[in-house]
């Protein structure tokens, strides 16, 4: 009887369970879980997060998403170390504007620079972006750089200087040839901005003091402007600088592909005044939208004299890879004799800019208020340079120029040409070596202040 009863209940209840996969632990090499999830890390190394680029332990054990691979990610470039993205800082957006110098000497707006294409309403500073600052604005003023949100300034350098060998051949004298060191350029320069609204700029070139002195000029002072933004369109510059005339001119000597700007510019823009620096006022800016820049302003004639210049330049981008500029000026000033003569002069000029190929040409006129009857004084002037890269981030330049100037050009026989040929190499685009030869033959004998000559020279530059 007990035995039917333990088989009945037995029936009843069924057999004993076993173990369940749930309750079972599992193996060394068995994972844990099914094949549709995904297995956890088998260390505790700390994982970096590929978009914010926060260290993170690893997958949220609550998610099957695991950290996404960068170089799936559209949004990022697969060439570029996701850690060091983000550890780049934002571009800098109160970049100081560059000016119409440093305009001339950069590429495109269709690279990301030149006055040509539209360029963007604000002070974005890349080669040639848009145009903020006066015409003589000293490049560079990287070194020492201290920024704040409200104010920032910086100041920079350039050296410039080396060795020549002249032969000169005056008329009726024997040939001259002498080899020295030269010092073209030994500049410091501080930079001032307030806001993005206000500008100081200063400069100082110490090589002044190993030429004759000038009493046209204020001595080592090169820059001494402020400069306040009321809109692209409209900003107003006064102090020490240059006035807006000639394309030539407003180019810096660290942009120049050679060593001087030659005969015409020191002709009329520098021995006359109607270009470089003087003390004066002048209203400039840029109208986006049509592609223009312009400039006028009222200036001393020059130190120490007496009357009055109006000067004004206009140019036009109408393609990225154009530039087109004219300028003139009227001129009341003091003549040979003492007295008050009114006088003018005018310009055109062009840039050209094709990847690594750059020609600008310059025409100037200007009467000569030295001379009685105030002739005109004639000079046409233009280069090429074209840059090919090479490794260790070096350029080697080529470059030509030619140019023609007349002193007055109601007299014959009182001309001359000047040629200038050289290959030029760059690193880092701030170390120059340029080994040149310049050659000037006059015209004629008339009254001629140019000498037959030839300079071969290598100058080294370097900015900072």
């Amino acid at each position: 009887m007990t035995h039917l009863l333990s088989l009945l209940l037995a029936l009843a209840v069924g057999p004993a369970p076993s173990p369940s996969a749930s309750t079972r632990r599992p193996s060394a090499d068995e994972p844990s879980g099914g094949a549709s999830e995904p297995r956890e890390p088998e260390t505790n190394e700390p994982t970096t997060d590929a978009t914010s680029g926060e260290v993170v332990s690893g997958p949220d054990p609550g998610s099957s998403e695991t950290v996404s691979d960068p170089s799936q990610d559209p949004s990022q470039d697969p060439s570029e170390d996701p850690s060091q993205t983000v550890a780049q800082p934002n571009p800098d957006p109160t970049t100081s504007d560059p000016s119409p110098d440093e305009l001339e000497s950069r590429p495109s707006d269709s690279e990301n620079t030149t006055p040509g294409a539209t360029p963007p309403a604000g002070p974005a500073r890349s080669d040639d972006a848009t145009i903020a600052a006066p015409p003589d604005e000293p490049k560079g003023g990287n070194a020492g750089k201290i920024k704040s949100d409200d104010l920032s300034w910086s100041i920079g350098g350039r050296i410039m200087g080396g060795w020549e060998v002249e032969r000169e051949r005056p008329v009726d004298e024997p040939a001259q040839t002498k080899q020295e060191p030269f010092l073209r350029q030994a500049r410091v320069k501080l930079r001032v901005d307030y806001k993005k609204r206000f500008k100081i700029r200063t400069s100082f070139d110490l090589a002044d003091a190993l030429d004759a002195p000038n009493f046209d000029r204020v001595s080592y002072l090169r820059n001494a402007y402020g400069l306040v933004r009321f809109h692209d369109a409209a900003r107003l510059q006064f102090g020490y600088f240059k006035r807006p005339f000639s394309r030539l001119e407003l180019r810096g000597p660290g942009d120049l592909p050679v060593r001087g700007r030659g005969l015409a510019n020191g002709r009329i823009i520098e021995d006359r005044n109607y270009g470089d620096r003087s003390v004066g006022t002048m209203l400039w800016g840029r109208i986006a939208p049509a592609r223009l820049s312009w400039y006028a302003g009222a200036f001393a004639p020059a130190l120490r004299t007496k009357g009055i210049d109006v000067v004004g330049r206009l140019a036009a981008d109408p393609w990225p890879w154009l530039s087109i500029g004219a300028n003139g000026s009227y001129k009341r000033v003091e003549n040979g004799i003492g007295e008050m003569v009114d006088v003018g002069s005018f310009g055109a000029d062009f840039r050209v800019k094709w990847k690594g190929l750059y020609v600008l040409g310059d025409l100037v006129m200007g009467q000569d208020y030295l001379i009685p009857g105030e002739p005109f004084m004639l000079g046409l002037v233009g280069y090429a340079s074209y840059d090919v890269d090479l490794p260790k981030k070096l350029i080697l330049q080529p470059v030509a120029l030619a140019e023609w100037v007349d002193s007055n050009i109601e007299v014959s026989q009182n001309d001359a040409i000047r040629s200038v040929l050289g290959v030029n190499l760059i690193w880092r685009k701030r170390f120059r070596v340029m080994p040149q030869v310049e050659l000037i033959r006059p015209r004629g004998v008339i009254d001629n202040p140019w000498t037959d000559q030839e300079t071969y020279y290598v100058m080294l530059s370097l900015d900072l």
